[in-house]
């Protein structure tokens, strides 16, 4: 037991302040959660992490508006690479098929970095191996060394697998997880259900493209959010956004995407001038468009701390 002091309100509005001795009675209780929020309070250094609105609105649209330019400069590059290269197997199968290959190598080098593999990068890199037979076996058919292929159905266990990736980390999501991670999650569900829409449909083309916009955006996202980071694990996720560009520029290709400019995107006139602006001029625009969307993205994507107390 111990004695501790009660003020209490009367009817007639005056305090009325009480010492008595109680054992474990509802001050104590009140007093000691106070105290640990106090202390988790302090723990915390008395501060959360916002998001930094105001710069995401102005910093997004640069990005939308580099990225706008990048595009027809990228169409333009796959349209030169597609005309001077000679195959079996086709510039769409190959890119796919080195999409997924930088998918594990990337992920590999991530896990590798962890204590123990948790069961979402064993599915995802599961997944990964998957898609390598699957688009490998593609390139074997194509170059005759085997008569048939692995079943597009394949795409629909990657799915599988990969939406069990993704659901453990949106499980484990939070109001505290920062919205650029929270959106990575978010296109890598969609991403998956796309891939599992493309095994049951025998190959939809427009499912797979899908597919890989949404892993190359879930992954740029992720790469946004390990900026100054330790630098192995910025190689191995930026192999995942090579990984995944790859495939998208396989699907583009194979839709024939790449055979004019999306003058809806930037107007006729400036896509026809970046588009047949020649290779050079081309990866200079990109890798510029790359540098700048990159730093936006960055800054657009930074959280800072705000005191509570």
């Amino acid at each position: 037991s111990s004695s501790h002091t009660c003020v209490s309100a009367s009817s007639a509005g005056t305090t009325q302040t009480q010492t008595h001795r109680c054992c474990n009675g509802p001050c104590i209780r009140l007093a000691a959660r106070g105290r640990a929020v106090a202390s988790a309070l302090e723990s915390l250094g008395y501060s959360v992490r916002t998001t930094n609105m105001s710069e995401a609105t102005v910093l997004l649209p640069v990005v939308a508006t580099v990225g706008s330019l990048a595009v027809p400069c990228i169409l333009g590059l796959l349209a030169a690479l597609d005309e001077s290269y000679e195959g079996p197997p086709s510039l769409p199968a190959l890119f796919k098929f080195l999409g997924p290959c930088c998918l594990f190598t990337g992920h590999a080098i991530l896990t590798a970095r962890k204590p123990a593999a948790a069961r979402g990068d064993k599915t995802y890199l599961a997944s990964a191996v998957l898609l390598c037979a699957l688009f490998g076996g593609g390139c074997l058919k194509a170059m005759g060394h085997i008569t048939a292929g692995p079943p597009v159905a394949l795409a629909g266990a990657c799915g599988l697998l990969f939406g069990v990736t993704f659901a453990d980390l949106a499980s484990s999501a939070s109001r505290k997880t920062r919205l650029v991670v929270r959106l990575a999650i978010s296109c890598g569900c969609c991403g998956s259900s796309c891939l599992i829409a493309v095994g049951a449909t025998g190959g939809w083309a427009a499912a797979a493209l899908g597919a890989s916009v949404a892993f190359s955006v879930a992954n740029s996202a992720v790469f946004v959010s390990m900026h100054g980071g330790p630098l192995g694990a910025r190689v191995g996720q930026a192999l995942k956004v090579m990984g995944s560009l790859c495939l998208l520029s396989g699907n583009a290709i194979g839709l024939g995407l790449h055979s004019e400019p999306p003058a809806g995107v930037v107007g006729g006139a400036v896509a026809d001038a970046l588009y047949g602006a020649g290779a050079l001029n081309q990866a200079v625009v990109v890798a510029c468009g790359l540098a700048v969307g990159y730093g936006a993205a960055v800054v657009a994507a930074s959280e800072k701390k705000t005191k509570t107390a």
